[in-house]
């Protein structure tokens, strides 16, 4: 009889534990779900802060505006969070790679208009701006 009773409490104390053991990994699993569902949502405010940085760069603008749109730029990629480097295109010219100013200075006229144009990836990022004289 005193075999079969520590037997009870030995097969109680077993489920016990698998019951705990269950228990930890359910709750395992439904946090894992939520903090996936929070970084896309970080993902998603990421997205709409980077595109607000350069949406107003979008239209008519004068030429001092596209210098300061390329020194935004420049300073963006740098210390970007996202992993998107936007690039700059003026009169057909990638100048997003240049690391100095010269050509900007030297080709952007400050009094006259230019047409901005932005291109997103496939993601809804902008990672293009183009400047055309108007």
């Amino acid at each position: 009889m005193e075999n079969a009773s520590k037997a009870i409490l030995i097969a109680g104390s077993v489920i016990i534990v698998l019951l705990i053991i269950s228990l930890a990994v359910y709750f395992y699993n439904q946090s894992v779900e939520l903090v996936d569902v929070f970084r896309n949502k970080i993902t998603t405010t990421e997205i709409k802060n980077h595109n607000n940085t350069f949406l107003m760069y979008d239209g008519e603008l004068r030429g001092i505006d596209v210098i300061n749109a390329c020194v935004k730029v420049e300073e963006y990629n740098t210390t970007a969070r996202l992993p998107v480097n936007v690039i700059v295109k003026i009169n057909g010219t990638d100048v997003s790679i240049m690391n100095n100013y010269y050509y900007i200075i030297n080709n952007v006229k400050r009094t006259v208009v230019y047409t901005a144009s932005l291109g997103y990836n496939d993601q809804g990022v902008i990672n293009l701006i183009t400047f055309e004289p108007k």
